[in-house]
């Protein structure tokens, strides 16, 4: 599966964040200058408040900075955008090994000592997958990673522009 010819609108959160800004967005807004050369995000979370300005063309021709405390959430957004096709390989992958006990076992990962050495692609995969369970979402079945999936390729198309 490859993005090249993907077409993309409306793009959303590829994961949930607590705290997220997705219910203060029409407050934030209003802070928002009419004329700015750069845009910055400190806490990005899931991107609520990015994705809905670049959605309304707000960010177009900016330069954008994108920057969170959790390295884990910062490397799925830099897989995202460097190495798409690579990220959507290892989720395919992650996703034809689905079970309860692979499940746990990928999850588990980061209490092992060489975790860093673990490729940044896969490791985002990893990220993508785990994250809902974290935020105590309902166990995650083969259909809720295929629709992550796609969100992710959405996203993906949309975050290689900028």
């Amino acid at each position: 599966m490859t993005i090249s010819k993907m077409l993309v609108s409306n793009i959303k959160p590829f994961v949930k964040w607590a705290g997220g800004k997705n219910g203060l967005i029409n407050s934030l807004i209003s802070f928002i200058p009419k004329n700015f050369n750069s845009y910055f995000e400190s806490f990005v979370g899931g991107g609520a408040l990015f994705f809905y300005l670049k959605n309304l063309n707000i960010l177009n021709s900016k330069k954008i900075y994108l920057n969170d405390k959790n390295v884990e959430l910062i490397n799925a957004y830099k897989q995202i955008k460097i190495n798409p096709n690579k990220l959507l390989e290892e989720l395919e992958i992650l996703k034809n090994n689905h079970s309860k006990e692979y499940f746990y076992k990928i999850r588990n990962l980061d209490r092992d000592f060489d975790f860093y050495s673990l490729s940044e692609v896969f490791r985002a995969a990893r990220f993508i997958l785990i994250k809902p369970a974290l935020m105590d979402f309902a166990d995650i079945m083969q259909k809720e990673i295929l629709i992550l999936q796609w969100e992710v390729i959405k996203i993906l198309k949309f975050m290689i522009k900028i």
